[in-house]
């Protein structure tokens, strides 16, 4: 297969990675900005000039290229995708946008839904690997992933960007930002649409996508050591999706559609007192998010409507070497869903209350070793309480980094498992205890690796009993494996990285596979700047076989997928673009049934001034 020895021929330029600079600063890791060399979890950065280089609309896509990280989508572009992390499930990755928790609580299982998730103006994304509830409390369990969007520039900068190309696709992003006194401010917005591909994948019929986003930042400085801040995010799609229309009840083309619209705000108040040492947040954060499915002819059939307020402060006191993170939360959640499908009509209303402390102490007893530890304690309304602990520890020896750490997560039952229709409200949450220990080592500026083990027990896993029609604590599961990272600079005009992650994800109670993950996967990216500006890119990315059902009899192959970009500048202020996704129009399947898109090319201008 030509795809197949390209892979093998691009592997032998890098061993693996992720780009780590010695200064580079994380959020995710101890919920403050943190150099990421003190650290001894595992985190992943994408910075806004790989979001660039790549060129890609789909976050989903972005982080399927990253260690530890698989992604499926039922059908085209605005269909249900799941990212998950380390080989947990979907539900249990904790989602952040601008520091607002994005989870569904209305959804059954209150994931993520990353199809309709566009890269439009996001300026970072941080993956934090491994179970992290002593700091982001429930869902973080497989891990977290942090989205931000642009901060506002000190003087009046705007940016425009479009894009043309394969079914008719259309997307045109633009934001403008500039520092009045003491206020500083950025506002953004895109669109997109597309005719998609057909979801069903034996049919010619497409399926359409439309989106609409927009986004605001407000920072009022009151005093040197005192600020407002100020950020809202919305998102409004439509996509068309193929359901399982009578006699036969098999995924087959229909006018269903679906709309779903997302509001998001933050408003925070920030205070450092005694020359910085003790940094004080006090914040207020509420998201609401609504879906409406449609049959023929606009009937509505469903209705979902899943809000989450959160009241937070968190403290931060620097003593030396020395330094305590500690925070209240309290959130309030609730849904309201209505459905009427062929005469069978019903609906759902629920909430619940969740109070949460944490602390967590970040130390340093020697020159080059790090210590963070530590404990947090939620009260939830509808099931109980919880105690989760964690501790990482990082020692730097010349240019080489030993990393160990050990985590708790869980994630709460969901207002529809707890209060739905097949609701029990003597559900447990589910937990998950996780390690992982590490090395990486730098060959002066121009090369770094990484090896990292893993793993990670699940227990009380809520799934549908069908013997007694409701969720029930049902299973335990496991997760093991190896990443290998590494970064290769070895020109300053040529860069390479690439990774490679082996998972073993099993349901402990049978020993069989978990559905949808493969054991093997790897992913590579080169770039490379002509002489006369050009910046060149290609993206290989192998998925290892998997299996479609819970008993491992239904086989997804392998597939690799190339993607080519290229930039080229006309000046300081403009650049014209192009890609080509699925180089060699691979056939695969990340989902049973459902279609995939094919080679697919696009072309683009970006203007900043």
């Amino acid at each position: 297969m030509k795809t197949l020895k390209l892979l093998i021929t691009t592997a032998a330029l890098a061993v693996s990675t992720t780009a780590q600079a010695q200064s580079e600063i994380v959020v995710t890791a101890l919920r403050t900005p943190t150099n990421i060399e003190n650290t001894g979890t595992q985190v992943t950065i994408v910075g806004r000039d790989e979001i660039d280089n790549r060129q890609t609309a789909s976050v989903a896509e972005i982080l399927a290229t990253l260690p530890g990280i698989t992604v499926d989508r039922s059908g085209n572009m605005g269909s249900y995708s799941s990212v998950r992390i380390r080989g947990a499930e979907g539900a249990q990755t904790l989602v952040l946008l601008d520091g607002v928790r994005m989870n569904d609580v209305a959804e059954p299982a209150a994931g993520f839904d990353f199809g309709s998730l566009i890269t439009g103006n996001i300026d970072r994304i941080e993956v934090l690997r491994g179970p992290s509830s002593v700091l982001w409390g429930s869902q973080a369990v497989g891990g977290v992933v942090s989205l931000t969007t642009r901060a506002p520039s000190d003087t009046l900068t705007s940016r425009v960007r479009g894009e043309y190309g394969y079914a008719d696709t259309v997307r045109s992003y633009a934001d403008m930002s500039d520092t009045l006194g003491p206020v500083s401010y950025l506002i953004g917005g895109g669109y997109e649409r597309s005719d998609g591909i057909s979801a069903a994948a034996n049919s010619a019929e497409r399926d359409g996508f439309r989106a609409g986003a927009a986004n605001a930042k407000v920072v009022v400085r009151l005093a040197d050591n005192v600020n407002l801040d100020f950020r809202s995010n919305y998102l409004g799609t439509r996509f068309s999706f193929d359901g399982f229309p009578p006699p036969s009840y098999t995924l087959a083309d229909t006018s269903e559609y679906s709309e779903t619209n997302s509001l998001s705000g933050y408003a925070g108040l920030n205070a450092s007192l005694f020359d910085n040492k003790f940094k004080n947040r006090v914040s207020y954060t509420r998201v609401n998010l609504n879906r409406y499915n449609y049959e023929g002819n606009d009937v509505e059939n469903f209705h979902s409507s899943g809000t989450n307020e959160r009241v937070e402060y968190q403290g931060t006191l620097a003593l030396g070497a020395h330094k305590a993170i500690f925070g209240y939360e309290h959130e309030a959640s609730k849904l309201d869903t209505r459905y009427n499908y062929s005469g069978w009509t019903g609906g759902n209303n629920a909430a619940a209350n969740v109070d949460s402390l944490y602390g967590q102490l970040s130390t340093q007893p020697l020159t080059n070793l790090n210590v963070n530890a530590g404990i947090r304690r939620d009260w939830h309304s509808g099931y109980g309480n919880e105690t989760t602990f964690g501790a990482d520890t990082v020692y730097t020896l010349n240019n080489t980094a030993f990393r160990a750490s050990y985590g708790e997560g869980f994630k709460a039952p969901t207002l529809y498992q707890l209060f739905g229709d097949y609701g029990n409200q003597n559900l447990l949450a589910e937990t998950a205890k996780g390690w992982d220990a590490g090395v990486s080592h730098k060959f002066g500026k121009r090369i770094e690796l990484t090896a990292n083990y893993f793993s990670r027990n699940t227990r009380n896993q809520i799934d549908f009993d069908l013997g007694t029609y409701t969720y029930s604590n049902l299973t335990k599961t496991s997760a093991e494996g190896v990443e290998v990272i590494a970064d290769v600079n070895p020109i300053d005009s040529l860069k390479l990285s690439a990774n490679y992650t082996y998972i073993e994800s099993k349901d402990s109670n049978t020993g069989l596979d978990l559905r949808r993950r493969p054991q093997h996967t790897f992913s590579i990216r080169g770039d490379y700047v002509w002489n006369n500006g050009l910046a060149t890119g290609v993206t290989v990315r192998y998925s290892g076989a998997s299996y479609e059902n819970a008993a491992n009899t239904d086989r997804l192959d392998s597939y690799v997928l190339v993607d080519l970009t290229a930039r080229y500048p006309i000046n300081d202020a403009v650049e014209f673009t192009a890609r080509v996704e699925n180089l060699f129009d691979e056939n695969y399947e990340t989902a049973r049934g459902y279609g995939v898109y094919p080679r697919a090319a696009y072309i683009g201008v970006r203007i900043k001034k």
